[in-house]
């Protein structure tokens, strides 16, 4: 007994060599994310920031400072209240409420989702080891390495958008993966579904549906089939719609946590609403015409493209060449698409990987037939989360055949393999070669020098002229604000249409920007401004006409009399008005009929 219990606390070399192993393994894991974290820090920081991140910025600020059902704001049709809000808030108490915190979250965001999706990609610990596991972690990994720079990395490491998404849904989908038909899994997708759901809605198009669609396919499949594929005595549908509950209660139980989850998000917003928390804009969703639809869709194939880093329309040497090898991700994630639909109706089937690819058919099924997409590759946002969606199947499904070098399935969903094709063995050093191309994109784009901060001029020439609150367009008014640290403050305003005695319209309207900001700002008793910049030409920015409010009987004319403000023009760009007194208790103004028939 003594020397049994001398030997206890001793460890055999045999056991200390595994264990060690395991250090080392840990540690290049948490140098390799560091490097990703650092590199997407840089990327990010390679486009300008504007007043979407800005306004963020604010409202994270002031969840941060007790605020948190953010009573008094009118968010985006977006409201990020349980995922990146908080964790901007959190960045923010410890860099402060600044453009560079922006970057810093969204190089975290996109860290955890290239981490999250390889992760997802190996599959189950027990079921897939060695090198299968490698190639899938690699497959994914490398799909989602380098971001293009300009539309890509706006998509991906700078808008605060759907991006974001994917960690929480990513998270759903690893939990399920990962502890299998436990009993208490299906609770926990529920609260997850909701707690996602609550902070987008796009989480009903790309977690929600799929994962009711996807069971319902897997009950109806086996109630088809059996299991006889599985090695069971073949049964009578009879029987099996008898014990359905019993013998499908995972897929069951999925479908109700999708369904309760839904319904557990919108009871929580109804009961934020209630206490007097964030206004929500309604998501602007609306199907153009059938004629617009191709148009739609070649400008989304741009912005995929740019996301997978494979825009090289425009591009030039040695970027052209990186983003022609960048193709090689589309291919795959095509191709991991494919033969997930292939085998879809199969049983048992890959549940991740058929939730995964009809929430890709699906957002890019809604995105492209819809006004959201009558606009630029930079809307691409909407359906940002097809890139890691597609790249964690990619891994899934193609990265067993990779290790075996063959491009022809080598098994069946039921585990009975295929008889297989000629070996390829170049396959693994041609695609190590296109990682490292990946790297070098990473690489490249992460040491390009920042961004040169906005308006510096203009916010030089207002502090010389001691400007300090103001009104002005939703592009400049939040960005100089958050820029300046507080120290200069423009809140959003926007020209309104008012509709005419003869059916015309005309703007002769101007009122709060009703995006993204808080209604305290715009009350006189709380806030001051005393200047209005503008953009000299009415017809520069279609989402944002300032120079319309300087037009001949425009709405700008009634805020004060002529002696009481002086006007500036700064070169060929922006006009400053400046008051003698407080015009916030002028706002909105609305003009007489008579004032609007005559601009």
């Amino acid at each position: 007994m003594a020397n049994t219990l001398l030997g206890a606390g001793k460890t055999t070399p045999a056991n200390a060599a595994p264990k060690g192993r395991r250090w080392i393994v840990a540690c290049a894991v948490a140098v390799a994310i560091a490097v990703l974290f650092f590199a997407y820090f840089g990327l990010s920081r390679t486009y300008p920031e504007n007043s979407d991140e800005a306004n963020i910025l604010l409202m994270a600020n002031d969840m941060l400072h007790g605020n948190v059902l953010l009573r008094h704001w009118v968010t985006s049709d977006v409201p990020f209240i349980s995922t990146e809000l908080p964790q901007i808030a959190a960045l923010e108490g410890i860099f402060g409420t600044y453009l560079h915190t922006a970057h810093i979250a969204a190089a975290m965001t996109y860290t955890l989702v290239v981490v999250l999706g390889m992760l997802l990609a190996r599959g189950p610990r027990r079921a897939v080891t060695g090198k299968t596991a490698i190639a899938r972690m690699a497959v994914a990994g490398g799909i989602m390495l380098g971001p293009q720079t300009g539309v890509g990395v706006f998509i991906l490491l700078l808008s605060v958008g759907h991006i974001g998404t994917a960690v929480p849904v990513m998270l759903t989908w690893l939990l399920v993966d990962r502890m299998g038909e436990r009993p208490w899994v299906p609770a926990v997708v529920t609260l997850l579904l909701a707690w996602s759901l609550v902070a987008d809605p796009l989480v009903k198009v790309v977690a929600i549906w799929p994962l009711m669609l996807v069971a319902v396919v897997r009950i109806a499949t086996w109630l088809v089939r059996g299991e006889r594929d599985a090695g069971e005595n073949a049964t009578t549908l009879a029987q099996r719609v008898r014990t359905l509950h019993r013998k499908r209660w995972f897929d069951l139980s999925l479908l109700a946590a999708a369904a309760i989850g839904w319904w557990i998000a919108s009871l929580i917003s109804t009961v934020i609403s209630d206490m007097g928390g964030y206004a929500q804009n309604a998501v602007p969703y609306s199907l153009d015409p059938s004629k617009t639809w191709w148009p739609h869709a070649r400008v989304s194939i741009d912005g995929l493209l740019s996301m997978f880093g494979a825009d090289f329309v425009g591009q030039t040497g040695w970027s052209a060449v990186l983003a022609v090898l960048h193709l090689v991700g589309v291919v795959l994630a095509v191709w991991g698409v494919f033969v997930t639909l292939r085998w879809f109706f199969s049983w048992p089937g890959d549940l991740v990987s058929q939730v995964l690819v009809v929430a890709v058919i699906a957002n890019l099924v809604a995105y492209i037939p819809s006004g959201l997409a009558n606009a630029t590759d930079l809307n691409a946002r909407e359906f940002a989360v097809v890139l890691p969606f597609a790249a964690v199947v990619a891994g899934r499904q193609l990265g067993a055949r990779l290790v075996e070098g063959r491009l022809v399935d080598i098994s069946l969903p039921d585990g009975t393999r295929q008889p297989a094709g000629p070996r390829l063995r170049f396959l693994v050093p041609v695609l190590a070669v296109v990682l490292a191309g990946y790297a070098w994109t990473l690489g490249s784009g992460a040491l390009k020098p920042p961004a040169p901060a906005p308006y510096t001029k203009l916010i030089a020439w207002l502090e010389a002229h001691h400007l300090r609150s103001g009104l002005g367009g939703y592009w400049q008014a939040s960005v100089i604000t958050v820029e300046t640290g507080g120290q200069i403050t423009i809140r959003a305003l926007t020209s309104a249409s008012a509709t005419l005695k003869d059916g015309s319209t005309t703007n002769c309207v101007i009122a709060p920007y009703a995006w993204e900001i808080k209604k305290t700002w715009y009350v006189a008793s709380q806030s001051q401004a005393y200047f209005i910049l503008m953009d000299e030409d009415p017809n520069r920015s279609l989402v944002d006409p300032m120079g319309a409010f300087n037009l001949p009987g425009a709405a700008l004319h009634a805020i004060g009399d002529y002696k009481h403000y002086q006007a500036y023009k700064l070169g060929t760009s922006y006009i400053v008005r400046a008051y003698q007194y407080n015009i916030l208790h002028r706002i909105p103004v609305i003009l007489p009929q008579q004032a609007c028939l005559n601009s």
